[in-house]
């Protein structure tokens, strides 16, 4: 509990002040001791040449994390020992105001707090001390410093590196982010650091009793008991958790989408710092959550086309290899019918030269009056004309009747014998007809004859 400070009255009565002088101040008195009281700044009232306390506001023993009564039992040397014979050596030689800049006070914690300390000299033994609290600021500036930079790295996670620094510079033993499902009743743990190290993430419902600890619209609170406002949350009922801070992050359509959860196992006295600094902090937070789902969405956007582009690409080689296949059976069977139509064309050219010519020649040598011998010749005629479109191949090569029936025996493995005897002439002829083929066709010696007409009748 702190005590209630000795008036200045009293103070500069006890110190050997001008009675004159006191009793001038009489008047104003009270409101001097007001503003004294209430100052947001420290305010310390110190012997110049010990440097012991004699009195000292609430703002200062809030500074210090001492008692009015335990101040009194201390000196400068003992609070802020840095420099303080020299700071005392100053005020004593000087009656002026003086400007000392940043001190350091060492709490009994070790935990040392920041302030710029201005004084001012009431009289030869005493001199009042001012102390304005920058302890938060500074911090402020360096978190701010490192949120600015946090992430940017290759391989640097933002949310894990904000937790860990949180956690290690505002002395807490638990620091959560999460992100809210959409009916905002369950969160997702995006980050969880308990004890110095990173756990596994989570989801747990969302206390309803949350809602009667909001201290403003982005923050809330929890002073004690957390573990009962928390049940779900294991890790903290594990830690003996027993203060809760945080703050809600929205996006940027207002939506609340997320919160950050700091705990420890102390009561969190003093909240007003960290829930400045969290209301600076979450909307960091909130962006890069939302930057963070936006990435998601496209990469869960671009695998979902990437599979139907794959779904689609595979469809269609499937198509193509059923195309490709029936492209080559389409090809075979016009092969097939290509080589079943030569076949035919094939067939009747060979039976009509085997069956047909032959007995037309032989009528040809016949005793026939004119009148026969043009019937026949016109048969003959006909059946070259019928012949002909079967005989495109050959037919390029101009061979005569005569050679274009031996070239048919030929292909069809007839001998030079049988030929002569199906045509009545002698071999020497056929072989004469073989001779005049093989030039018509110029084919060398050791091509064999039977072999090229068969690929062109």
């Amino acid at each position: 509990m702190i005590e209630s400070s000795i008036t200045k009255h009293d103070l500069l009565t006890e110190n050997g002040g001008p009675k004159q002088s006191i009793e001038a101040r009489e008047e104003p008195e009270p409101l001097y001791r007001k503003l004294f009281e209430q100052s947001i700044d420290a305010i310390f009232l110190v012997e110049k040449i010990t440097g012991r306390y004699l009195d000292a506001n609430v703002a200062a023993q809030k500074l210090v994390g001492k008692s009015l009564s335990e101040l009194k039992s201390l000196t400068t040397h003992d609070l802020s020992p840095r420099n303080a014979n020299e700071r005392l050596r100053r005020v004593s030689a000087n009656d002026e105001a003086i400007d000392f800049g940043e001190v350091e006070y060492v709490r009994s914690d070790g935990t040392e707090r920041n302030a710029l300390l201005h004084t001012v000299s009431l009289d030869e033994r005493t001199v009042f001390g001012i102390a304005h609290d920058i302890t938060e600021l500074r911090q402020t500036k360096k978190t701010l410093a490192f949120i600015a930079q946090c992430g940017t790295l290759p391989g640097d996670d933002f949310f894990q590196s904000l937790t860990r620094y949180l956690a290690e510079t505002r002395e807490m033993d638990f620091v959560c982010i999460g992100r809210f499902a959409g009916d905002q009743t369950t969160v997702q743990t995006v980050t969880l650091y308990v004890d110095g190290k990173f756990e596994d993430n989570m989801s747990y419902p969302f206390p309803a009793s949350a809602a009667g600890n909001i201290v403003e619209k982005t923050i809330y609170s929890f002073s004690e008991n957390i573990r009962n406002a928390f049940p779900p949350l294991e890790a903290l009922s594990d830690m003996a958790a027993e203060s809760s801070f945080g703050a809600f992050l929205f996006g940027h359509a207002g939506q609340r989408i997320g919160l950050i959860t700091l705990a420890r196992r102390r009561t969190l006295a003093d909240q007003q710092p960290l829930a400045s600094l969290l209301k600076l902090v979450a909307i960091r937070v909130a962006a890069e959550l939302e930057r963070a789902q936006v990435e998601a969405d496209l990469r869960l956007h671009a695998e979902t086309l990437e599979k139907l582009v794959e779904k689609r690409t595979a469809e269609l080689a499937t198509r193509n290899e059923n195309l490709e296949e029936i492209n080559t059976a389409l090809h075979v069977l016009l092969k097939k019918r290509e080589d079943d139509k030569r076949k035919v064309e094939e067939l009747i050219v060979s039976n009509v030269k085997s069956f047909v010519y032959p007995y037309i020649e032989k009528m040809q040598t016949a005793s026939l009056n004119a009148k026969q011998r043009l019937l026949i010749s016109i048969i003959e005629t006909h059946l070259n004309e019928l012949l002909s479109p079967l005989l495109n191949n050959i037919q390029q090569f101009n061979l005569t009747p005569k050679e274009l029936q031996v070239a048919t025996m030929v292909k069809d493995g007839k001998s030079t014998k049988e030929i002569a005897e199906v045509l009545g002439v002698e071999t020497s002829s056929i072989d004469a007809h073989r001779n005049r083929i093989r030039k018509k066709l110029a084919l060398s010696r050791n091509v064999n004859l039977q072999t090229k007409l068969r690929s062109l009748i």
